[in-house]
């Protein structure tokens, strides 16, 4: 992980798209500081992988909130696609796509193979976004 925040520190454009990499590496490690960290430096990021990263990350610390609510709803807007992928609704390809576009379905393909795993081990947050995402 510590390379990857060199490579942030190297690159701050970050134009190879390292912020994602660290944010899952970060969630999955439950290094929820760090994340907080990330995020704060990428408000203004439009991808997916953030949102849904700040949700999760908001949800782990103070449950089914208003707060939480509200980044799950914004990570709904960026792209509606991922909480199908996410719950299983819908398989994720085998291969991800040479280019992934914003807000659409190889975009929700590639954050929901990326992170799955993390909201399906995280207690009550499969529920929570089956209930909040239909």
């Amino acid at each position: 992980i510590d390379h990857y925040w060199e490579m942030l520190r190297l690159n701050e454009g970050d134009n190879q798209g390292i912020r994602y990499v660290l944010a899952v590496c970060l969630l999955e490690d439950n290094r929820d500081d760090e994340l907080e960290k990330l995020l704060s430096r990428h408000t203004d990021d439009g991808m997916a992988m953030l949102s849904y990263a700040r949700a999760l990350l908001a949800f782990r610390r103070e449950g089914e909130s208003r707060e939480a609510g509200s980044y799950l709803r914004q990570a709904i807007k960026t792209n509606p696609h991922v909480p199908v992928y996410i719950l299983g609704q819908k398989r994720i390809p085998k291969e991800q796509p040479s280019y992934i576009g914003w807000g659409d379905e190889t975009e929700a393909a590639y954050v929901a193979s990326e992170v799955k795993h993390i909201w399906w081990r995280e207690d009550g947050a499969i529920h929570w976004l089956r209930n909040n995402a239909g």
